[in-house]
């Protein structure tokens, strides 16, 4: 069950490229079909980059929108994990102190 709940998590984790490369396509073909109306073909090619990287932008925009607000997506995707990664501690750490260690953490007896 573990595996198949890590299984899970990466192909979630995979939703996020696979939304945005859909939205991107989305828009290209979009430009593509706008394009058609443009006399000169370098500028009917960047009507179709530009389309499909502004679609392609805004999916994710709305899409991290999204897993920020939903609940049942953050936990399902393990967003909320309580467990603090050692470059979250470097992040969240004053600049010029030192790193915080095991033996520091510990109380000391």
């Amino acid at each position: 069950m573990p595996a198949l709940r890590l299984v899970l998590r990466i192909l979630g984790w995979l939703l996020t490229p696979l939304v945005a490369l859909a939205a991107g396509f989305i828009g290209a073909v979009l430009g593509t079909i706008v394009a058609e109306w443009i006399d000169s073909p370098t500028v009917g090619l960047i009507v179709t980059v530009s389309l499909g990287g502004v679609t392609g932008f805004t999916a994710l925009v709305f899409w991290f929108r999204l897993l920020r607000h939903s609940p049942k997506l953050t936990h399902a995707l393990d967003l909320d994990s309580t467990v603090e990664s050692p470059l979250v501690a470097l992040a969240a750490a004053e600049p010029g102190s030192p790193p915080a260690t095991a033996e520091d953490e510990s109380p000391s007896a």
